[in-house]
């Protein structure tokens, strides 16, 4: 028997990280010793450490980012997985959402989901590099170490934030006239670091470098897409800076910007050539973009 505890939520949360103390060591301490406690990303660390106290009976879940076609560059469970099996867990999984749209070819997520095998298997193998390595020789790449250099660039860059853009159409762009009407800053802007908005700029241009010289428009695109995100995210902060001062706004740049985003996102789902489900979940995110930037230009007369 296995009891899963995955995110909690209360009305008016996103999500509630932590379960209560009480309730865990009672759950934990009246269950049976055969019972297997399936811990998700929700669950901070009270979960596994209370099952391993009782039993060491604990499935953790989400040992890794989820495979998908936005962030294949994710290596977290090359770091995640080493951790699980120091606290001797009983079992380590993975899920994949929307898995359909890879059921007729999963070389869109070749690459996260042969990480994950590479490292459950012998989590004290090879290095990520001489793993990287081995991946890109085997799928006769065009210059391994190039792409080697190009795949630890882009999974040292927080795609996080432009897979949320993505996958919401772009949501914070109808946000930007209330936030320039009220003087005020909201999400994404309210916790905007320039720092990381520099150094995500610098690492996707040497990426986007590299994989032009490998010649893989797929990888371009990703890269030119993630990068065209936090541009797009720093021109709209300067823009939110200098209205909120009263400073006169240089509009071309910030519509530059989105325009220059929305190319990107399109080349991008322009190479999606081996699922059409899959194309048509990223079309539908297309055609939703442009509305809200469209929206975002009528908003602010750009």
């Amino acid at each position: 028997m296995k009891i899963f505890f995955g995110k909690g939520a209360e009305k008016g949360q996103r999500n509630v990280v932590e379960y209560p103390e009480k309730a865990l060591r009672e759950i934990t301490e009246t269950l049976p010793a055969d019972v297997v406690l399936c811990a998700s990303g929700g669950t901070g660390n009270s979960l596994p450490a209370y099952a391993l106290q009782k039993n060491g009976k604990i499935s953790q879940w989400a040992v890794g980012a989820q495979p998908n076609y936005w962030d294949i560059f994710n290596f977290y469970s090359y770091r995640s997985i080493p951790i699980h099996f120091k606290n001797k867990y009983y079992e380590l999984c993975q899920y994949m959402p929307g898995a359909g749209y890879y059921s007729d070819d999963l070389r869109e997520v070749s690459l996260p989901i042969s990480l994950l095998a590479e490292y459950g298997w012998n989590v004290k193998g090879r290095c990520l590099g001489e793993f990287l390595q081995s991946w890109a020789v085997r799928h006769k790449l065009n210059k391994p170490p190039e792409f080697v250099e190009f795949a630890e660039l882009m999974s040292s860059v927080d795609s996080t934030p432009a897979l949320g853009f993505i996958q919401s159409s772009g949501a914070w762009l109808k946000q930007l006239p209330p936030m320039v009407n009220s003087k005020t800053k909201s999400a994404p802007f309210s916790r905007y670091d320039a720092e990381k908005n520099r150094q995500a700029i610098d690492q996707c241009t040497r990426a986007l470098k590299l994989a032009k010289d490998l010649n893989d428009k797929d990888y371009s695109n990703y890269a030119k897409t993630i990068l065209a995100y936090y541009q797009l995210e720093k021109a709209a902060n300067a823009f939110l800076d200098a209205a909120i001062i009263g400073k006169n706004i240089e509009k071309g740049i910030l519509n530059a910007a989105g325009e220059d985003f929305i190319r990107a996102f399109e080349s991008r789902i322009a190479s999606v050539k081996y699922n059409s489900s899959l194309f048509g979940v990223m079309k539908q995110y297309a055609t939703g973009m442009r509305q809200n930037y469209d929206a975002l230009r009528k908003g602010l007369s750009l």
